[in-house]
């Protein structure tokens, strides 16, 4: 786990998971819930096609004479493993950002 996010309420860091999703946050202080903004949302659902094209793209050029099995391991793998990373630096660098949570 890492710590990127930081709470507005307490200035208490929360640490985002790296296998799990961050669409939701909840700091361990003061209890305040987060959700990410309309806009990070839709930026979040481009990363899944960003991975899996990078992850396809380098298995065309590493794989190459390989079986399909070893290429679909390959690629479901790395895809999962770049879309985590994303995630993580897209929350990092502040183009994924969190709103309080709104109850209703």
């Amino acid at each position: 786990m890492m710590k990127i996010y930081t709470c507005p309420h307490c200035k208490t860091a929360i640490r985002l998971k790296l296998f799990f999703g961050n669409a939701h946050l909840k700091c361990p202080n003061c209890g305040c819930e987060y959700q990410m903004t309309m806009q990070s949302t839709k930026l979040r659902m481009l990363e899944p096609f960003v991975a899996v094209g990078i992850a396809v793209s380098t298995s065309l050029l590493f794989l190459k004479g390989k079986t399909i099995d070893i290429k679909t391991l390959y690629i479901l793998g790395v895809s999962f493993l770049l879309a985590s990373f994303m995630d993580m630096l897209l929350v990092h660098i502040g183009l994924l950002k969190y709103e309080k949570k709104v109850d209703g």
